[in-house]
């Protein structure tokens, strides 16, 4: 390597739409945790309602 970093890839792991009428902060959901899964070779990542998500960290496709 020529000591460049280069981003491999962008995931969006959920959409968080905001209602005007209610305060933004409270409707915010943030991550909790993540770790790496290598016999799946995926990221998983768990949001603070106990959702999890699924990245292939080959193409970063979240499931």
């Amino acid at each position: 390597m020529d000591g460049q970093l280069k981003r491999l890839w962008i995931s969006r792991l959920y959409e968080s739409k905001v209602d005007p009428n209610i305060e933004a902060d409270v409707q915010w959901s943030f991550f909790k945790g993540m770790h790496l899964d290598a016999g799946r070779n995926a990221l998983i990542v768990e949001d603070e309602n106990g959702r999890r998500y699924q990245v292939d960290l080959a193409d970063g496709r979240a499931h």
